[in-house]
């Protein structure tokens, strides 16, 4: 843990026997959620489309999201513990609750803005969702591929990625009568004749955008309608080669992006190592913030309630930002 007023490490705690990732906060600052991270090389991929398609992991989870250097362990006879997600008090350093179901590992955790409950995605080709105050799965959706879950600020619908290209809209309410719209993502690829599968969906703060990130490319989608307003290839758009790999790793499955507060601007990494900050009207390049990245920037993140950014890199490098106006910093 660290204090985002100095940068200084307040805390480390550990989880040495399953690791750690997708750590996400809960409504309480002292309480967060995180997945396991286990046997990640050599674990088998449970996607089930054509292993030379683009955005094909041949390991269980996106590389620069889980370095081969992050293994912990390898796999026991027990599945379901392995990638057991952790309800952790970072107060006294005590476990909470396990939540268990998952058989593969778990890419992505979106905690419900308004309620205790929350979304998990995983390599097992499932999204479930949980309650932080029982240990029981509440629901579980079976998709075609690795899936990407996104909670609006709202609290009312979520959506989940459960194929190539394809988005699906659920009224958090009433998520057993299934999707209520459903919609493509990206272009078809000549080669493979499929479109990039969504590694991150991210509504924006109003709740009418919805921020998606396929193989390397930025899609703000109408949120009510399902219409493509603007595409943003970070590849071609950083110096990469122009498919968006260069910004996204090697399978260009790496890029994260976010909304600003007000849904005027996102942020992404680069391929050039570096933090840039485009325009949510016209998506036009804003800014370039400072190299301060060994690799590239793949995980970035708003602070809530705060005028502060946060960037991670594919060498476990972290910083954090103070922008300025015109989206400087």
């Amino acid at each position: 843990m660290y204090r985002t007023s100095s940068g200084e490490l307040v805390k480390t705690l550990y989880s040495k026997k399953y690791g750690c990732s997708c750590v996400t906060f809960t409504h309480a600052s002292q309480a967060v959620l995180y997945a396991s991270k286990v046997g990640l090389i050599g674990q088998s991929n449970q996607r089930r489309p054509d292993p030379t398609a683009r955005g094909f992991d041949s390991a269980s989870t996106d590389p620069l999201s889980f370095p081969p250097s992050a293994q912990v362990k390898q796999p026991s006879k027990d599945p379901k513990k392995d990638h057991a997600l952790r309800y952790h008090s970072l107060y006294n350093n005590e476990y909470i609750r396990y939540f268990m179901g998952h058989t593969a590992q778990v890419v992505n955790v979106s905690m419900d803005a308004v309620t205790d409950e929350f979304l998990t995605a995983s390599a097992d080709g499932t999204v479930r969702l949980w309650d932080l105050r029982t240990p029981a799965c509440n629901g579980v959706i079976r998709c075609a591929t690795t899936p990407c879950v996104a909670s609006d600020l709202q609290g009312l619908i979520f959506a989940a990625a459960t194929d190539d290209g394809e988005l699906k809209l659920y009224d958090a309410r009433k998520y057993g009568q299934g999707p209520f719209i459903d919609f493509q993502v990206g272009s078809v690829d000549p080669g493979t004749g499929k479109r990039p599968r969504v590694t991150c969906a991210k509504f924006s703060p109003d709740g009418e955008g919805l921020l998606c990130v396929a193989g390397g490319t930025m899609y703000i989608i109408d949120a009510f309608k399902g219409d493509e307003l603007m595409r943003i290839n970070v590849g071609a758009e950083t110096g990469g080669m122009g498919q968006g790999k260069d910004a996204a790793g090697a399978t260009g499955n790496n890029l994260e992006a976010c909304w600003t507060p007000d849904n005027k601007c996102l942020l992404s990494g680069g391929a050039d190592s570096r933090v840039h900050v485009w325009s949510a009207v016209n998506g036009s390049k804003v800014a370039t913030w400072g190299a301060r990245h060994a690799g590239i920037p793949s995980s970035v993140r708003w602070a809530p309630g705060m005028m502060l950014a946060a960037s991670a890199c594919t060498e476990g490098g972290c910083a954090l930002w103070i922008p300025k106006a015109g989206g400087g910093q």
